[in-house]
């Protein structure tokens, strides 16, 4: 059996508990439930942009607010960064990334 994949995204407030934008996170349907299933950050990175963009539609996921995305050293380094749409996202750098 083939496993599903989805977009979790997380609420993100300023002081005033405005909306801010929301964090994007990848999501695998394992046995019937959701999990953070995955042994590769890039990938991961990569599904949600996959589907944040091409299948779900960024608008539709976050409105007019901003998307945050986790990445981690090898995503940050690799060119495909620099096609992000950058008005459109925030990448969060993981805390074990040790940048060299």
């Amino acid at each position: 059996m083939g496993q599903d994949y989805y977009i979790a995204k997380q609420t993100i407030v300023d002081l005033n508990n405005e909306i801010h934008g929301y964090e994007l996170l990848f999501r695998a349907l394992d046995c019937g439930t959701l999990k953070t299933v995955f042994e590769d950050e890039l990938l991961a990175t990569a599904k949600v942009l996959v589907n944040a963009l091409n299948h779900f539609g960024i608008h539709t996921l976050v409105d007019d607010n901003l998307a945050f995305i986790n990445i981690d050293q090898e995503f940050l380094l690799d060119p495909i960064v620099f096609s992000i749409p950058k008005e459109r996202f925030v990448l969060e750098i993981l805390e074990n990334t040790i940048i060299c």
